[in-house]
């Protein structure tokens, strides 16, 4: 029984382990333009994702331009030499099972997972995507049309949310209710709050192509990025890889955000 019972607590302390540690044959590092990488090769595995994240969102929007960052995730998705105008569709016919972006309130991720054995040229082509662009005005049209189905239209309320929120405001820093201790006496910044639903949906259909790349220029950028890649791969092929192509990119961006923590 005493032996049964080593074995038994053993496995569990070997399982512990494995549960504490998933991330211990992790690699990171960083490329000399600034962009951290994260990579994790295992033979179990079938398939490798990869994830792009941008330190940029909704965070540093504003009314004039509450949801610009939103529909630059949509656009760097487009480019005319790429199958259907749209690297969903091509990343798909390569067989891609699973393809998405999406925005937050900090950060803009691009997200793919396709079999192991095309690990490195899921890489390359995500290279492609965000750093190497060519997208028109007939692709910003198509993409605030595609932007506007998601977040709707205006409607008769909004305007009027628009007005009370816009008093609200006003009358908060007018008669402040309480003292903000950690603004006060902390020197804290206050939290940035949010546009309201009225001007992403407003602004979304004024932005220009110009306004659009301007805020590529701003934000995208190596030193303001991570890159994630978990699967089954040559790790130094993988390194060469991305050292032949996101390693290449000199872009320095001209807006600084908040660079947020990588967890594992």
């Amino acid at each position: 029984m005493k032996y049964f019972l080593f074995i038994f607590f053993v496995s569990l302390k070997l399982f512990a382990l494995d549960v504490v540690e998933p991330y211990k044959n992790m690699q990171s590092y960083t490329l000399d333009n600034g962009m951290k990488i994260y990579m994790l090769s295992d033979k179990q595995f079938v398939n490798t994702k990869i994830s792009v994240e941008v330190n940029v969102g909704m965070a540093i929007e504003n009314n004039e331009n509450a949801g610009i960052s939103h529909l630059l995730e949509h656009l760097i998705f487009r480019d005319e030499r790429v199958p259907k105008n749209k690297y969903v569709y091509y990343l798909h016919e390569e067989g891609a099972t699973y393809v998405n972006g999406f925005t937050s309130q900090y950060l803009t991720e691009y997200i793919a997972t396709i079999e192991s054995k095309k690990s490195h040229w899921l890489v390359k082509t995500f290279y492609d995507m965000i750093f190497d662009k060519n997208i028109n005005e007939n692709d910003l049209e198509v993409e605030k049309g595609a932007l506007q189905v998601e977040i709707g239209d205006i409607k008769w309320y909004h305007t009027l949310l628009n007005h009370f929120y816009s008093f609200v405001n006003w009358m908060t820093d007018i008669f402040p209710s309480t003292m903000d201790i950690y603004k006060d006496n902390f020197y804290f910044e206050k939290e940035h709050s949010l546009p309201i639903d009225f001007y992403f949906i407003k602004n979304n259909k004024k932005f220009t192509l110009q306004q659009i790349m301007k805020h590529y220029d701003e934000y995208y950028y190596p030193s303001n990025m991570v890159l994630k890649i978990v699967g089954n791969f040559d790790e130094q092929k993988m390194k060469e890889t991305i050292y032949n192509s996101f390693g290449t990119v000199k872009r320095i961006g001209t807006k600084r955000t908040v660079q947020l923590l990588v967890q594992y």
